[in-house]
């Protein structure tokens, strides 16, 4: 060891000397909650997008701003309906409900992009981890998946087509028609949380994403590993 590098060691000893325990425990526990946020910030494999080129911010949009104008748009309306239909005395009766439907709408929408979060799918070497928001979650091991196609045509049309029962697909997209299909063996035991019920027996999962030439290779690929 040089004579610099011992005098660093030297340094830090004297300074981890200097700290109590109190504040080690401290800095553990930060470096520890740094960490767990790293890993849900940085998705694990490789993440799979649903949200760029899709139409589920752009629907979000549209209902934010039909949200947010109508509260102005109903107080200008109510005032000009006649009395035979709506009582004055208790206009201020249905301003309030119309404020909480609003309001709920308000709630409803951003608490669902909120869920959505980054918006993406995770691919490791051995899973398929599913996230759209609350509405669909689970995993998906790879041995369990028989094959990854592309589709073009309706879902229902697609499983006519292939003789799969519709009963025993799952589609898992926040607003976008589905365009990959990942084909279950039929042994696969996966069970997949959807609208917050547990689905089992599935055949097939319908998904959309940004790129699914990408997904399909990448699936592809990992399997024959």
């Amino acid at each position: 060891m040089t004579a610099a590098a011992f005098h660093q060691v030297a340094q830090l000893a004297e300074r981890l000397r200097t700290r109590t325990w109190r504040d080690m425990a401290k800095r553990a526990w930060l470096i520890l909650l740094g960490m767990l946020l790293l890993k849900w910030l940085l998705p694990a494999g490789q993440a799979f997008t649903y949200l760029e080129r899709g139409a589920y911010r752009t629907g979000i949009a549209i209902a934010l701003m039909a949200a947010l104008f109508e509260l102005p748009l109903d107080a200008a309306l109510l005032p000009l309906l006649p009395p035979t239909l709506v009582d004055p005395h208790k206009v201020h009766v249905l301003h309030a409900l119309l404020a909480i439907g609003v309001l709920s709408t308000l709630v409803w929408v951003l608490g669902d992009r909120w869920h959505i979060g980054r918006g993406c799918h995770v691919l490791t070497a051995d899973r398929l981890e599913l996230r759209v928001g609350v509405r669909t979650g689970g995993t998906i091991p790879l041995a369990a998946i028989a094959d990854c196609r592309r589709i073009d045509v309706d879902a229902h049309i697609w499983c006519r087509r292939e003789g799969i029962e519709r009963h025993r697909t799952l589609t898992a997209t926040p607003l976008d028609k589905p365009n990959t299909a990942l084909m279950l063996t039929p042994d696969s035991h996966v069970r997949l949380t959807h609208l917050g019920v547990e689905r089992t027996g599935l055949a097939c999962v319908f998904l959309y994403v940004d790129q699914p030439d990408r997904l399909i290779r990448a699936v592809c690929s990992e399997r024959q590993q």
